[in-house]
């Protein structure tokens, strides 16, 4: 056809406006002699004198035949004649100029062109074209009514003020009695946050009403009052931080009793970053006794990663207890040792 001429599609609308995509064989002009040039044209309609500038995100592509059975193909990506993103467009006819284009000066070059993956029977080239045309938002003046101006409220104190309903004991209505130490409580606060509380203040096994204290054993008070302490604020307090590991035990065998799970988690994960040689085997057989598989699972591989190290366990009180209560947890551990030394020793 030569250079400057072109193939016209069907004229087709989107968004409120003409539309037709033009094709030239032998490039737009010169420069882009040996290439195929293809545009997006947005033409303006009989009569219309001018157009507002219409915005757009459109992309023009080659599409190959058959395209649905090369779809999960590796080679089906190089068949692809042309491969263009989406792109931003901005078109803007006027009277002079009916018609303004938008698209790619050297959509592909010819050489590029394979009849067999490219054209169909006919020998025609599809030409697939996405729009999308971009309305301009309306801005709306809004005029605000001037208001008193009105200080931030002040933070979240629910903690705070649970934390010293336990303290000062206002509208209890039950009291435990935990190694000699007396404890006013309010029912209805335990029996949400614990189902051991609630089935023992409210259900078929709930204490005398005629009586206002309930006896709590095998519990120390310290550890006892912790476990209220998290029940009405959700906290733990500073004495059960990483490291404090008999006091973080006691309280893990408190929150399992009385089914507090986030409470026991809690303590689990700062049991795990607080394993040492001294108290590695009594956190173990904690850990088996009360399902804690993540804490279980954190001593056995401290103390299985060197023979140096179960040596040292070995030697505390607490590696007798675990020997005593569970052995098999130390053939387990034995077992690990010695496919970590001999996974070393013979690489």
């Amino acid at each position: 056809m030569g250079v400057g001429w072109f193939a016209r599609s069907s004229t087709f609308r989107a968004g409120g406006h003409r539309w037709h995509i033009q094709l030239y064989p032998d490039g737009c002009s010169k420069h882009c002699a040996g290439s195929t040039s293809a545009f997006l044209v947005c033409v303006l309609g009989l009569g219309e004198r001018h157009a507002p500038e219409v915005r757009t995100r459109f992309s023009l592509n080659v599409l190959p035949q058959k395209e649905q059975e090369q779809e999960g193909r590796p080679e089906a990506r190089s068949d692809k004649l042309t491969d263009f993103p989406v792109k931003d467009g901005i078109f803007s006819p006027t009277a002079d100029n009916k018609e303004f284009d938008y698209g790619y000066p050297v959509f592909f070059h010819n050489s590029k062109l394979v009849p067999s993956k490219h054209l169909d029977d006919d020998g025609c080239l599809t030409v697939r074209c996405v729009l999308t045309v971009v309305k301009n938002k309306k801005t709306t003046r809004v005029r605000v009514k001037k208001s008193a101006v009105v200080a931030p409220p002040p933070k979240p104190d629910l903690q705070e003020q649970l934390a010293r309903m336990l303290k000062d004991g206002e509208g209890a209505d039950v009291t435990f009695s935990v190694g000699g130490r007396l404890f006013p409580a309010h029912k209805c606060l335990l029996a949400a946050r614990s189902p051991v509380f609630r089935a023992k203040l409210f259900g078929p096994t709930k204490e005398d009403s005629s009586t206002r204290c309930v006896q709590i054993d095998d519990v120390e008070p310290a550890i006892f009052e912790a476990l209220l302490h998290f029940l009405y604020t959700d906290c733990m307090t500073e004495e059960y931080k990483e490291g404090e590991t008999e006091n973080l035990q006691h309280l893990l065998v408190a929150a399992d009793r009385f089914g507090v799970d986030r409470l026991r988690v809690l303590c689990e994960g700062r049991l795990c970053n607080s394993i040492n040689k001294r108290s590695v085997a009594t956190t173990l057989v904690l850990a088996e006794q009360h399902g804690c598989k993540a804490l279980r699972k954190a001593c056995i591989k401290f103390m299985a990663r060197s023979r140096a190290t179960l040596r040292a366990v070995s030697e505390t009180e607490g590696y007798s207890h675990l020997v005593a209560s569970c052995p098999n947890l130390v053939l387990e551990i034995l077992s690990v040792v010695e496919k970590h030394f001999f996974r070393y020793k013979h690489p």
